[in-house]
């Protein structure tokens, strides 16, 4: 069964106005979080910190996006998304 995603407030503020480049590459981001967050993929990076906050980092180091996963309930929690691009 797929994870359900959260978008929480900080990071729709965040896509508000995003433009269409980050807005694709955050949907194939979290098409593949939903399968398996756990998932090694040549498309992006995860880091996953010492309190279990995971950032994947996409589009050439210029895409990121902070999230949790809560395995129990299978859902991924996302905090922040950042574009450099």
């Amino acid at each position: 069964m797929p994870y359900r995603v959260v978008i929480l407030q900080t990071a729709r503020d965040q896509l508000r106005d995003a433009p269409p480049l980050l807005l694709g590459y955050v949907d194939g981001v979290l098409a593949v979080l939903r399968v398996d967050p756990d998932a090694a993929t040549a498309a992006f990076d995860v880091l996953v910190s010492a309190d279990g906050l995971r950032e994947a980092i996409f589009a050439g180091s210029r895409g990121f996006l902070d999230f949790r996963v809560q395995e129990e309930r299978q859902v991924i929690f996302v905090y922040d998304v950042t574009w450099v691009g």
